[in-house]
């Protein structure tokens, strides 16, 4: 409205989520998650702010997506390497938990929230310089509250196993 730019120093934003007045930019190199209020103004260092680094070996946050519940980061693995990550974190408890090869030697590259599931899909590559092992991209579930990916019932195809 008013023609204003503001610029604020978190780095290459791979993938950005917003919910409410709050948004999430995952900065690239080393997988690095900031969020921002938007009913504040800018402050170096206190908003936007660094909330959480992925670990094992991440360098890309490029799918995120946010919840009032939760906020998830998909990721590309760190130079030479495959075997993203999914990274959850519950927003009334501040918890955060990061899950690498949930699809074994690939990245997560895509993701959606819906209640308690992130809905998922990968890419068969993976950080600069690694070679894919795999054929396929696949798509996955995963259960939120439990933790892990969610398997097909009985007499249905698995979206991570197709035949």
């Amino acid at each position: 409205k008013t023609g204003k730019t503001t610029l604020f120093p978190v780095g290459q934003a791979e993938g950005i989520a917003a919910h409410g007045d709050r948004v999430w930019f995952g900065v690239y190199a080393g997988a690095h998650l900031f969020e921002m209020d938007t009913t504040k103004p800018f402050e170096s260092r206190r908003n936007p702010r660094e909330i959480y680094g992925i670990p094992d070996h991440q360098d890309r946050p490029f799918a995120m997506d946010a919840s009032a519940d939760w906020l998830v980061a998909g990721t590309i693995p760190d130079y030479g390497q495959l075997g993203g990550s999914l990274s959850v974190c519950h927003r009334k408890t501040g918890v955060w938990k990061s899950y690498r090869n949930v699809v074994p030697r690939q990245s997560i590259v895509a993701t959606a929230l819906r209640g308690d599931t992130v809905y998922a899909s990968t890419s068969i590559l993976g950080g600069l310089g690694s070679r894919a092992s795999t054929p396929y991209a696949k798509i996955f579930s995963w259960d939120l509250k439990a933790g892990r990916k969610r398997t097909a019932r009985k007499g249905h195809q698995s979206l991570d196993n197709p035949a």
